[in-house]
């Protein structure tokens, strides 16, 4: 965009002080008219997808991908523009951004947590055992019961993607039995109060904090661990002042791509089309690259850290009473644990393949 300057220094202005005045008059003018085309361009052309990723993590890696795709065919002069920043943090104020016009789509996951406690179902242990589940989760869930909470938020949901299956790490012990977990201090996102039942749940005290935080809060002992998918803990390099992995795939967090609702419709139906395509088609390729991160982030981790796995079944029987919660206070709670129950394997089939990259440990 340019602003274009005119010369007021001609003998058309007989006085100093009138042309001094003309001049400023007519560039406050030209300033107004321009930075108000530029808002108008700014709105109809420039899209913005915003997330609080680490470079490296997952985050960072799918809407880099996304936006290479996306850009390949978005109708001129429409494009998409990635904004990284951890100091977002994971938030309420990420979804306030798509539904005050700020951004066009965010990259969430615990925030919709915070929108509404039916988003709670992902936060239940051991529910979700592979992403075969998660694969298959329209329109059942989606369609039936997370899109219309979000929608009461003025909020619509484009993509199921992916944060990850979520590990413990600590800088006190291994953990392999709930009595490992006995007062550990475990860091965790704010605003996610069945994640704060499920910690205590397991004999933990949990802490909730924002990532920015996070590193500084471990490497000053405020915490003394936290929970995260692998690619999370590389990406925010927590192998500096976290001894111990517990592979415990205690958690498996989507991550929502979100647009405000209003603000989409009134794009283009050409853009609308390539976004709502693209958010979709983008589900699979992230999670092989998720399973394909996972298995080499192991082999790294596996040489900086302890690892250890946890006895599923001590842990499972401490998380019931979340459970019977979760479906006492969570309209359709029921359904929703029925429908996630009835996706995953047979028990016998053992895990899938991927899932057997969480090799054991030394």
């Amino acid at each position: 965009y340019e602003i274009w300057f005119c010369d007021w220094s001609s003998d058309v202005c007989s006085s100093d002080l009138f042309c001094s005045i003309l001049g400023i008059f007519a560039f406050a003018i030209v300033l107004i008219f321009c930075t108000g085309a530029r808002t108008v361009l700014a709105a109809s052309a420039e899209l913005i997808l915003l997330h609080s990723g680490a470079p490296g993590s997952l985050y960072d890696v799918s809407t880099a991908e996304f936006s290479r795709r996306v850009n390949q065919k978005l109708p001129p002069p429409h494009r998409l523009t990635i904004i990284a920043n951890q100091q977002l943090g994971d938030g309420l104020s990420l979804l306030d951004s798509v539904k005050n016009g700020r951004a066009t789509l965010v990259l969430t996951s615990s925030a919709m947590v915070a929108l509404s406690d039916s988003f709670g179902i992902f936060e239940l242990p051991f529910l979700i055992r592979s992403r075969n589940q998660v694969r298959n989760i329209r329109p059942e869930l989606l369609g039936r019961f997370l899109e219309p909470e979000a929608a009461k938020k003025g909020l619509h949901i484009l993509g199921v993607w992916e944060s990850g299956f979520r590990q413990l790490t600590n800088d006190v012990a291994p953990i392999v039995h709930p009595k490992d977990m006995a007062g550990l201090k475990i860091a965790l996102p704010p605003a996610n109060i069945w994640r704060e039942k499920l910690l205590r749940a397991f004999g933990a005290e949990p802490v909730p904090m924002a990532s920015r935080a996070l590193f500084d809060a471990l490497q000053t002992r405020i915490v003394d661990g936290q929970e995260a998918p692998l690619a999370e803990i590389a990406a925010l390099r927590l192998t500096a002042n976290q001894r111990h992995l517990a592979l415990s795939d205690h958690l498996y967090s989507p991550a929502f791509l979100v647009t405000g609702a209003a603000q989409f419709e009134a794009l283009p139906q050409a853009v609308r089309e390539v976004i709502v395509s693209e958010a979709l088609a983008m589900e699979g390729w992230i999670q092989a690259r998720a399973a394909s991160m996972e298995s080499e982030l192991l082999d790294t981790l596996d040489q900086r850290m302890e690892l250890s796995h946890i006895d599923v079944e001590a842990f499972k029987s401490l998380s019931r009473p979340v459970y019977g919660e979760f479906v006492r206070a969570v309209p359709h709670g029921s359904k929703m644990v029925e429908i996630l129950q009835s996706l995953a394997p047979p028990a016998a089939s053992g895990p899938e393949p991927e899932r057997l990259t969480l090799k054991p440990p030394r």
